[in-house]
């Protein structure tokens, strides 16, 4: 059984864009595709849930090491054993020893001899068990996978093994950074590009007090960039300057993108926002804007103030909304879908003809329907024969030949086929159906009567009118 099978007996799963993966617990600050489950709100990238069933790691040579999914309401137990981060809710573990690693470590090259190391004369062999040993460079007590010279009986990790003395670091060029092994007592201990904590191996600069991991040294973010959407110039990356975003209005990172002869400052993780959205609470499409018309703006989503003078989302069809950047395209609300070029058009189809004014055609039915501003009749009411409700004073359209055939005006209005803003699927508005769920709605688990909107599952139409 493949490891995505393994996922949807678990979890009900429909293809999407999104955030940080429940299965390597990777990705907060880009979207990917991927899959996500309708119930818990999981997200797996695609790269996850096809990964290998079984797998040989260098690190235990051994056994083989067996994919292991756990499901939505298990709660998840022990650490990778190479970087002692939290296993996720996908890992390998070895079904005869107590050895797991999570998905970014198995994936990592493993080098079994550090055949020319830079600290050290001779070759270095990886010891693959976990052994308590004292690294020769940083002087940490370690109990796990040391490389080991076998001529010399002196010990590395991996990391201090490969280091150098010094090195010229592309994100801060004016300076030398050099090698520590202990943090200085004047500096906050983080790495001032990701803000991790610093530990045994790092790289500083001590005329400017700039520290960065060796993952940062490693895989060192752009210096200089140029994204038309985000900025008409160039932009170079400049750390540790408290601003506030151009983009999002937040001050929260301080690593701008800056364009100084623009004055504009942009977060890494704003310079490639999508420009034209749909988000669930919005029947319309919003737009991104590098700033709104001077006034009191307060976000539609979280009611806060926004900076006006800052990027935010609006509304061509409703001139007095706007949304916070990250209220808008936060998990929940939108689906990381970019609607940029897409006609809005091609999103609904209507359920049905105006044949004149007042009187349509609905693809329910075979007979005329005509509009009425309420029932006719005092003291009686009827029932919608889409949603079930009850029809009191509320705007109907009534079935010309027959007496029983009578719609709400909202239900009229619910479109025939449409793409669903939550789950970015289509769907279709169908009658009488006849499945074997239960009458149960796949999406709010309610128990549902009469019309239903449908794709592999179904939905409430009360509940998709709360919605939109």
């Amino acid at each position: 059984m493949s490891t995505y099978d393994k996922l949807i007996g678990y979890y009900l799963l429909y293809q999407t864009r999104g955030l940080k993966c429940d299965g390597c617990n990777l990705g907060r600050d880009y979207y990917s595709i991927g899959h996500r489950c309708f119930r818990s709100g999981l997200f797996f990238h695609n790269e996850c849930a096809e990964s290998s069933v079984e797998i040989h790691n260098l690190y235990h040579p051994q056994h083989s090491l067996h994919i292991k999914v756990l499901k939505q309401n298990e709660d998840v137990h022990g650490e990778c054993k190479l970087c002692r981060g939290n296993l996720a809710k996908i890992y390998y573990q070895c079904s005869t020893c107590d050895f797991s690693i999570d998905l970014i470590c198995a994936r990592k090259k493993v080098v079994a001899t550090i055949e020319v190391p830079k600290t050290h004369d001779h070759p270095l062999s990886l010891i693959p068990k976990m052994i308590t040993f004292t690294c020769h460079l940083c002087g940490l007590l370690d109990d796990r996978f040391p490389y080991a010279c076998n001529l010399c009986d002196i010990t590395f990790h991996k990391d201090c093994a490969e280091s150098t003395p010094e090195i010229n670091y592309s994100c801060h060029p004016q300076h030398l950074l050099k090698r520590l092994t202990h943090v200085p007592s004047y500096t906050d201990g983080k790495c001032c590009l990701c803000g991790s904590k610093l530990h045994n191996l790092f790289y500083h600069c001590s005329i400017c007090n700039f520290s960065v991991d060796v993952n940062c040294e490693k895989n060192p973010p752009s210096f200089t960039l140029f994204h038309p959407k985000a900025h008409e110039h160039k932009l170079t990356l400049m750390p540790q300057r408290s601003f506030v975003c151009s983009a999002c209005g937040m001050d929260d990172d301080p690593n701008p993108y800056v364009c100084p002869q623009c004055n504009f400052m942009i977060h890494r993780s704003c310079i490639d926002i999508p420009r034209v959205i749909k988000i669930y609470r919005h029947d319309h499409h919003i737009c991104y804007n590098n700033f709104l018309d001077a006034g009191d703006w307060k976000c539609g989503i979280c009611h806060k103030k926004i900076n006006w003078t800052c990027g935010a989302y609006s509304c061509s069809e409703c001139p007095d909304l706007a949304m916070h950047l990250r209220c808008a395209t936060r998990f929940g609300i939108w689906d990381g879908i970019e609607l940029e070029g897409i006609s809005k058009n091609t999103l609904k189809v209507k359920s049905y003809e105006e044949i004149e004014e007042g009187v349509i055609r609905h693809f329910s039915h075979e007979h005329t329907l005509k509009f009425k501003e309420e029932i006719d009749g005092k003291g009686e009411w009827i029932r919608c024969t889409a949603c079930t409700y009850p029809i009191f004073s509320s705007p109907l359209y009534s079935c010309m030949e027959c007496d029983d055939f009578i719609l709400h005006k909202k239900c009229v209005d619910l479109p025939k086929k449409k793409i669903d803003s939550f789950y970015k699927m289509s769907i279709s508005l169908i009658t009488n159906y006849q499945g074997s769920t239960g009458n149960i709605c796949s999406a709010c688990q309610n128990i549902y009567q009469a019309t239903q909107q449908a794709a592999d599952f179904v939905m409430l139409v009360e509940k998709k009118q709360q919605w939109f």
